[in-house]
C-alpha cells in the first residue's frame, strides 16, 4: 500500500498553484501523442507519451511513456509509468526495460518521508532507500516522458527540486527557472544533476525537450 507523504497547508497551495499553471498536467481528457528520439539530428527512436486525468478536474495521476530503440524493429524497448495524488505529488512507479536478452524491472513507492526502489531481474531482486518529500522526481536516462512531471513543478520564480534516477541510483537537485517563448508557450530551463530545456505550446502540451549535454531532443510527432 502506498503512503503518501502529507503536505503542509503551504505546500499543499504552492503545489497546487503550480500545477494548475500547467494546462497539459490538468487535461480533461485522456492525451497520447509520439516524440521523435535524435541524436545529433539523427532519429534514434521514439516515444509514445501517454497522460490519464483523473477524475472531477483534479491533476493528472498517471504519465506513461514507452521508448523504443530504434523505432523500427527496437532492439530496445523502455515503458515507465509515474504516479501522482490528486495533489500532484509522487505516489508511485515503474520501469520496464526489455531487450532480446535480458528483462528487468524497477518498482518505486513514495513512503512517509522514504522513496523504496526495488529492481527485479532475472530471479533477483534488490532494494535501495532514498529521502522523499513532495517535491522529488524520477527520472531515466532513456525516457522523456517523465521531464513533463518536471516542468510541473516549475513556478514565476527559480525552484529546487530533488530528482531520482531509480534504475542507477543516482540522484541529486535539479534547478528550475521558467519563461514564456515568443510563441506563447513555456520554457523551462533545467541545470544542476541534469541539463535539460523542456518546451510547451500554449495549451501545455509539450512540444520538445532537449538534453544538450547529450546531444539529445524529443519532438512530437506532428499527427
Amino acid at each position: 500500500m502506498r503512503i503518501p507523504i502529507p503536505l503542509t497547508g503551504r505546500s499543499r497551495i504552492i503545489l497546487a498553484a503550480v500545477l494548475a499553471a500547467v494546462p497539459g498536467l490538468t487535461a480533461q481528457e485522456p492525451v497520447s501523442y509520439t516524440l521523435s528520439i535524435s541524436h545529433d539530428s539523427t532519429e534514434i527512436g521514439q516515444e509514445v507519451v501517454r497522460l490519464q486525468p483523473a477524475a472531477a478536474g483534479l491533476p493528472a495521476t498517471t504519465l506513461t511513456g514507452t521508448a523504443r530503440y530504434p523505432a523500427v524493429r527496437a532492439r530496445v524497448e523502455l515503458t515507465g509509468v509515474i504516479e501522482r495524488s490528486g495533489e500532484g505529488t509522487l505516489t508511485g512507479a515503474q520501469f520496464d526495460l526489455q531487450t532480446p536478452e535480458h528483462a528487468w524491472r524497477t518498482y518505486v513507492q513514495a513512503g512517509a518521508r522514504r522513496l523504496t526502489v526495488r529492481t527485479a531481474t532475472e530471479g533477483r531482486e534488490s532494494a535501495r532507500e532514498y529521502p522523499f518529500d513532495p517535491w522529488t522526481v524520477v527520472l531515466d536516462d532513456s525516457l522523456f516522458t517523465p521531464w513533463i512531471a518536471v516542468a510541473a513543478l516549475a513556478g514565476p520564480r527559480k525552484a529546487t527540486i530533488h530528482a531520482i534516477w531509480p534504475r542507477t541510483g543516482t540522484r541529486g537537485e535539479l534547478t528550475l527557472e521558467r519563461s514564456s517563448t515568443p510563441e506563447g508557450g513555456t520554457l523551462v530551463r533545467v541545470t544542476g544533476a541534469a541539463s535539460a530545456e523542456i518546451e510547451s505550446g500554449r495549451n501545455g502540451q509539450l512540444v520538445r525537450v532537449i538534453l544538450p549535454a547529450r546531444g539529445l531532443k524529443a519532438s512530437v510527432v506532428a499527427p
